[in-house]
């Protein structure tokens, strides 16, 4: 059952222009280890594509930036490619709290734009 939904849009320019001044701060900020493992050569799709999942995951707990720290909200990869949504510390305890037991998740990239869709749901 769909317990809660957040989406997000960012602006792929703003991720690049962030990770030029801030490199390795701004990653440690956004992504876990976990994450920084898959980051590979296209730094800048997979950040911002990463930053727009965190934010509708935070959006569908009901809560902002600040809140919950971005590297607690995991987006890795399946073994058949798909994302998947792993949380920690506050965050997780905020899912159980909220009776959310699974993610589904979608990203999608354009030349300008970097979408996410996040989709709570219990047992």
């Amino acid at each position: 059952m769909l317990i809660a939904l957040g989406i997000d849009v960012v602006e792929t320019h703003r991720i690049a222009a962030l990770l030029e001044r801030h490199k390795e701060r701004f990653t440690e900020l956004v992504l876990s280890e976990r994450e920084v493992d898959l980051l590979g050569s296209v730094r800048v799709p997979f950040v911002a594509g990463r930053w727009a999942a965190k934010e509708a995951i935070m959006k569908a707990l009901g809560q902002g930036f600040g809140v919950l720290q971005m590297p607690d909200i995991e987006v890795l990869r399946k073994p058949n490619g798909a994302a998947e949504v792993v949380l920690k510390n506050e965050a997780l305890t905020l899912a159980q709290t909220l009776n959310i037991h699974r993610w589904q998740i979608s990203i999608s990239h354009e030349r300008l734009v970097t979408v996410a869709v996040a989709c709570a749901l219990s047992e």
